[in-house]
């Protein structure tokens, strides 16, 4: 699977599986994208940024029914960021702030850890996604922006 498709495919399981969840935190209609958003953008943003790719061999010589094949480790950064302003509306409890950006990156661990289950029937070349780690970063004043990132890691097979 190549890194583009498999980009995609992030992308729009965040899209449908936040879809309910977009209006309740006040998001435009598109508000997850590969990459860091603008710090003049609408927040709040969820951003997925290609962060390596380690490959190893699939077969002896590489060679899969004479098509070079490899396993790729793929690691992507998953950025929430919120506004200070951003507040939820219908959520019960209301949030905000640090509560907010908890609140999304739980529900984005939540899709990513299903995706397991659900991408293996349609694309055989994902093996497992797994959620590495997350790390909260400080509230950057200038900015207003409160920021998460989530770290997951994609193994698939790769043919050439």
């Amino acid at each position: 699977m190549k890194i583009e498709i498999l980009e995609r495919l992030i992308i729009t399981s965040l899209r449908t599986g936040l879809a309910t969840v977009r209006t309740s935190v006040g998001a435009p209609e598109k508000w997850i994208y590969v990459d860091y958003p603008r710090l003049d953008a609408t927040m709040p943003r969820i951003s997925v940024t290609l962060t390596s790719s380690i490959e190893t061999p699939a077969a002896v010589g590489a060679e899969m029914g004479g098509t070079l094949g490899v396993y790729e480790e793929t690691s992507f950064d998953i950025d929430i960021w919120v506004h200070r302003t951003n507040k939820t509306t219908g959520l019960t409890p209301a949030r905000g702030g640090t509560a907010l950006r908890d609140y999304l990156a739980d529900e984005v661990v939540d899709i990513i850890l299903a995706l397991r289950a659900t991408l293996a029937p349609s694309y055989p070349e994902i093996i497992d996604i797994q959620k590495v780690g997350e790390s909260p970063h400080p509230y950057d004043e200038e900015t207003e922006l409160f920021r998460k990132t989530l770290t997951i890691t994609v193994t698939h097979l790769r043919t050439y």
